[in-house]
C-alpha cells in the first residue's frame, strides 16, 4: 500500500471521562490502525478535522503525532486549564516514503 488516509474520532468523553470532567494539563493518547500494513513506516501528517467542546469556557486543544508504524500510528490530544472536551476527530494522510523514490536519510 503506497497512501492510506482517514478520519477517526478518537474520543467521546461528554460528561463521563477525565478530558471532559478533569481540569489543568490532560492527554488522550489516541490509537489509529491503517486498513493495510505498509512495507515501511509511513510519513502521517495528522490534523484537528472535528472538536465537540463546552462553550462557557475557553477552547484550548492541541493534537500531535506521538510515533508511527507500519501498521498503526499513535497520536495525542492535549488539553489544559479548564477546557472541557467532548469529542475529537482528527483527519490523517499516511504516505510509504520510497512512494516517490526518496526514503529517510538524514538531513
Amino acid at each position: 500500500m503506497k497512501i492510506q488516509s482517514g478520519s477517526n474520532q478518537l474520543f467521546y468523553h461528554y460528561q463521563t471521562d477525565y478530558m471532559w470532567t478533569g481540569h489543568g494539563d490532560r492527554i488522550f493518547p489516541g490509537h489509529v490502525k491503517f486498513e493495510t500494513p505498509f512495507r515501511n513506516r509511513p510519513h502521517v501528517l495528522v490534523t484537528l478535522s472535528g472538536l465537540d467542546a463546552f462553550h462557557g469556557e475557553n477552547v484550548r486543544v492541541n493534537v500531535e503525532l506521538r510515533e508511527t508504524f507500519e501498521d498503526h500510528f499513535d497520536v495525542n490530544v492535549r488539553t489544559w486549564a479548564d477546557t472541557k472536551l467532548a469529542a475529537v476527530w482528527v483527519s490523517w494522510i499516511a504516505i510509504d516514503p520510497n512512494l516517490f523514490g526518496v526514503a529517510d536519510e538524514p538531513a
